[in-house]
């Protein structure tokens, strides 16, 4: 049961580096609270509380999971502990929120999801891609037909990332494609949901056979094609591209989107557009923010004016915004984010 405040109280499993960025972001909400951690030893468990400030630790991870007092389960441990984890959670009627990759395969993953509907208990994937407000920006381009009808997915995912443990050990379930390439699979499936017909893939491995490269090519029953890479051995551009019959977007780092670009099929000035909603209608959009000074286009005598020349779009997403902004408010914007703020501040 939760506080009589309503603050919903988490237990989080594991103490690594994602453990951290999970109690941190706790940390800086008003509606959750940090109220547990859960480790193999109780001296990392106590280790992890008192930097981060959590209530209590516990040496095992059932001895959180037995705590009335935990509302909901974050699993934040490798891959390989995914499984055990969660069911044991979800046998204790926790709700769970699992960090991505969600299981080590897909038997694990139907029979997990199997049990959180028999039982009735709340179970989601924490790939925060979802959850961001570029998610509905680009749908909204989507369905309002910008670009036609889409027809090709590309994106890439790639980091150096030398000789990590839960990368190149097979008891961790290493590997490129569960600790990266599931933000490629997401950049599609987000947007496309069709079934899946066809999958072909290949991949260069490690000398601990653990899959450092990887390319998968995905046939979707409405005529999608998508291609897609993932590499834990270099550092990919990060982008993702949805090409449809009139036009494309180009979405600036496919597991944290910055930039949005909007391109037509003959390179029409786009921004034209951005420019005259801009000026028409000042008033809050229904799924954004304001289309007033916080979007912008930048002055035509600024240098940077230049970028009308590409005769495309381009959407600046501002840092930390809590909201849509609709299809239409498109801009080229420096200023997006000192102007959000300010806006935050009343001024």
């Amino acid at each position: 049961m939760m506080k009589a405040n309503n603050t919903l109280r988490v237990g989080i499993i594991g103490t690594g580096w994602i453990a951290e960025k999970a109690a941190i972001t706790l940390n800086g909400l008003k509606e959750c609270e940090c109220h547990a951690v859960g480790s193999r030893t109780l001296a990392k468990a106590e280790a992890f509380a008192e930097q981060w400030k959590v209530a209590k630790a516990y040496g095992s991870y059932e001895e959180l999971i037995a705590d009335p007092d935990v509302d909901l389960v974050y699993v934040g441990t490798p891959h390989s502990h995914h499984y055990d984890v969660t069911r044991t959670a979800l046998l204790a009627n926790k709700p769970c929120l699992v960090e991505k990759a969600f299981m080590a395969n897909h038997a694990q993953a139907s029979s997990i999801v199997r049990l959180s509907r028999e039982r009735r208990v709340f179970l989601a994937e924490a790939i925060w891609t979802r959850y961001q407000p570029a998610v509905g920006i680009i749908r909204n381009l989507i369905a309002s037909g910008r670009i036609g009808t889409p027809r090709l997915v590309t994106a890439t995912l790639g980091y150096s990332m030398g000789e990590k443990p839960r990368i190149m050990r097979p008891d961790l379930c290493g590997g490129a494609l569960l600790d990266l390439g599931v933000y490629a699979l997401n950049f599609v499936r987000m947007f496309f949901p069709s079934d899946i017909v066809s999958i072909e893939s290949q991949c260069v491995k490690s000398t601990t056979g653990m899959d450092l490269t990887n390319a998968i090519s995905l046939v979707l029953a409405d005529g999608m094609l998508c291609n897609l890479q993932s590499s834990a051995a270099c550092v990919g551009d990060n982008i993702g591209v949805i090409a449809g019959t009139d036009g494309n977007l180009i979405i600036d780092n496919i597991n944290n989107p910055q930039k949005i670009t909007v391109n037509t099929h003959d390179r029409a000035p786009a921004l034209e557009e951005g420019r005259r909603h801009r000026q028409e209608d000042r008033r809050p959009r229904r799924h954004g923010l304001p289309d007033g000074p916080a979007l912008e286009l930048l002055p035509p005598e600024r240098p940077a004016a230049r970028h009308r020349r590409l005769r495309s779009c381009v959407v600046v997403l501002p840092r930390g915004a809590e909201r849509e902004v609709g299809e239409e408010s498109l801009c080229v914007c420096r200023r997006a984010r000192l102007h959000a703020r300010r806006m935050e501040d009343g001024e």
